[in-house]
Order: C-alpha cells, then structure tokens, then sequence
C-alpha cells in the first residue's frame, strides 16, 4: 500500500459514514449490535447528546432536552445544517414515544433508524477539525 498526503481532505456525509462502518468493522454499525429496541435507541441517543455538548457548544444538564440541545447547537458559530437537524429530530423523536408513549414499543424501521443514526454521527464528526475527527486518511 502506498502513502500519500492529502492537504485538505473533503468528505461527503454518506463516505464519512461509510468509512466509520468500515472502520468498525464488518460494515456493522456499532449501535446495530443492540438486539434491544430501547438500548439502541437510549445508546445512541446519549451518544448524539454527548457529541453535540463535547463538540457543537449545546447546553448540558438535566434541564435542557434534546430537542432543545440540538436547536441551541452550533459549528463555526451557526446553527447546525436543517437537514442535519431534521435526521436528529426524527431520532430523538422517536426515542421520545419509546420511551414516554406506552403502546410504542418497538423501532417501526430499525434498519432506517440505524443507517439514520450512522449518517447523523458521520456529519457531525466530518464537521469536526481534523484534530477532533479521528479521521485516518485526512
């Protein structure tokens, strides 16, 4: 294998989460290996909340929501992209019935809510210097 360096390195959201899947290994999701609908979703929820405290400047506590953290969310000090923000809602959202709503009880589509999820993640560590970003080839 040759080495080469790139000077700037420019990801798309769909190859930086494929390249987080091949990084895992086995082209899985970490979070598929949850054969539990409320442990997939409480897991990578906490993850989505920890990523956008540690690295998007939101609000952490108790006292503030998801919701509220991914409004108040901010990179290169704007909000965070709406389509960005829409595939965070639809997740959190979706935690929210299976978590408050007694008759929801399962992930309607957990193979949506996974790839769903693994996009999300992918954007959000691609918009990450390349310090933060872990990113091996960058």
């Amino acid at each position: 294998v040759d080495l080469f360096e790139v000077s700037s390195c420019r990801v798309t959201s769909k190859m930086a989460a494929a390249l987080f899947k091949l990084l895992r290994g086995s082209g899985s999701s970490s979070i598929g290996r949850y054969t539990n609908d409320f442990e997939l979703v409480v897991r990578s929820t906490k993850e989505l909340e920890y990523i956008l405290e540690a690295h998007f400047s939101a609000p952490s506590g108790k006292e503030h929501g998801l919701h509220d953290k991914i409004t108040a969310a901010r990179h290169a000090g704007q909000p965070l992209p709406d389509s960005l923000q829409r595939k965070m809602r639809k997740l959190v959202t979706i935690r929210n019935k299976l978590v408050h709503d007694r008759d929801f009880n399962e992930i309607p589509d957990r193979p949506e809510f996974v790839e769903s999820f693994d996009q999300v993640e992918g954007d959000l560590k691609a918009m990450l210097p390349s310090s933060e970003s872990r990113c091996v080839i960058c």
